[in-house]
């Protein structure tokens, strides 16, 4: 998936699943992995299921 949010470690990747969370932006969030490395699969609380992109990442950290 082109904008797809990448992580190199897991770890990076359980970080940013706790803070969408910690902020109630989803309900759940699962670390996957692929050959691009490690990803989240994010159930937001709108209803949708998809894979953390660039875009919501950034918005959720609050554009820094």
């Amino acid at each position: 998936m082109q904008n797809r949010q990448n992580f190199l470690f897991k770890h990076e990747a359980e970080r940013v699943s706790e803070r969408l969370l910690a902020f109630a932006f989803a309900t759940k969030a699962n670390v996957e992995r692929d050959d691009s490395g490690y990803w989240l699969n994010v159930w937001w609380k709108c209803g949708t299921t998809a894979p953390l992109t660039i875009n919501e990442l950034t918005q959720a950290y609050g554009g820094r």
